[in-house]
């Protein structure tokens, strides 16, 4: 934040909502490849998680990210419709 160009308000606003579409993400991605696992028949203890439990896993992810992520946002933030062209002109050819 010390050296965000923004109001130190609209810095933690865009992180904690950061962090909880983060977190929100992961846990979405968890039920689902339950599901999946579930509708698979595959063998899987339920008392038993193969990454460990999710919260855990959110805070290790939380943490890692935390740093950067508000660098991330304002660089996303700055873009422009005419900094997008080359990105889309670099893929394969259609």
């Amino acid at each position: 934040m010390k050296t965000g160009k923004h109001q130190p308000d609209i810095a933690k606003a865009r992180f904690k909502y950061g962090m909880v579409l983060i977190g929100l993400a992961l846990l979405r991605e968890e039920t689902e490849s339950k599901k999946k696992a579930d509708t698979s028949h595959d063998e899987h203890n339920d008392d038993e998680e193969p990454n460990g439990n999710i919260e855990d896993m959110v805070g290790q992810f939380t943490k890692a990210i935390a740093p950067v992520l508000l660098p991330i946002i304002d660089s996303l933030g700055s873009l422009n419709v005419e900094d997008e062209s080359p990105i889309q002109e670099s893929g394969e050819a259609t």
